[in-house]
């Protein structure tokens, strides 16, 4: 059986190169070992995909290098330290994110976490007498929901595709004229309104889930209780734009 693999993104991979090329540049001794350390993972990086393994092993050094990120933080010459270098160099936070999508479709983050979490309390279990704080937080429920309105570039339920501009476009027209809510496409609606929406400036993680730069989101505020309740139970689950559009046929070069 052919051993799947699991297609890098633009942003994992310009991440890689802007890190690599840190630490390239740099000519501190802590950066040329941080290089030479993280060298088989930025080799992989230069490939168009990943084994499961791989992705793996990506996931591994990001989740524990994340901590020491600091992009912030200057050296002469306006260079990044070197294990904020290094953390870019492995892909970054969108290199992370896209670990995360992958192994949880796989279905093996959990476990991975777990092993990765009980590795490192074993190692600071050493540390004896630390006194440590804990912070609790409440979070009310403010009855909003947030759902992606449309992707660009992939296809869609109805077998069309649409570009990022496009989309950005959609939103933009939305946000400015219309704003309504309306339930089923059927009338206008006092069951939720319009709290936000935008498009997502960059990659990221929403809920556990990848969210590609370019997508089109929107958080609604549900204001009656019979509709929460089906959006909570999952009745409800996406939204609609019902627009418009002109098309044309793309084919297959």
């Amino acid at each position: 059986m052919q051993e799947q693999k699991f297609k890098l993104t633009s942003a994992v991979k310009n991440n890689s190169a802007r890190g690599t090329a840190l630490l390239e540049k740099a000519k501190s001794l802590a950066h040329k070992d941080k290089l030479d350390s993280i060298k088989g993972l930025t080799d992989i990086l230069k490939s168009e995909s990943l084994s499961l393994p791989q992705v793996k092993e990506l996931y591994a050094f990001l989740n524990k290098a994340q901590s020491k990120y600091n992009p912030n933080k200057r050296l002469q010459g306006n260079n990044l330290d070197a294990d904020s270098a290094a953390f870019l160099a492995a892909g970054g936070s969108s290199g992370l994110a896209w670990c995360k999508l992958v192994l949880k479709e796989a279905g093996v983050l959990n476990s991975l976490t777990k092993d990765i979490q009980k590795a490192e309390t074993e190692v600071e279990e050493d540390l004896k007498g630390l006194n440590l704080s804990i912070v609790k937080s409440k979070n009310e429920c403010l009855m909003q929901a947030t759902f992606v309105v449309m992707v660009p570039d992939e296809v869609d339920l109805h077998y069309d595709v649409t570009t990022e501009e496009e989309v950005r476009k959609a939103c933009h027209n939305f946000n400015k004229y219309c704003r309504k809510a309306n339930l089923f496409h059927l009338s206008s609606t006092d069951t939720f309104e319009f709290a936000e929406s935008y498009i997502a400036p960059v990659d990221f993680v929403l809920d556990g889930k990848f969210v590609k730069k370019g997508t089109w989101l929107c958080t609604i505020q549900c204001l009656d209780d019979n509709l929460w309740e089906l959006i909570k139970s999952g009745d409800i689950c996406g939204v609609s734009i019902g627009a418009m559009a002109k098309v044309e046929n793309i084919q297959d070069a």
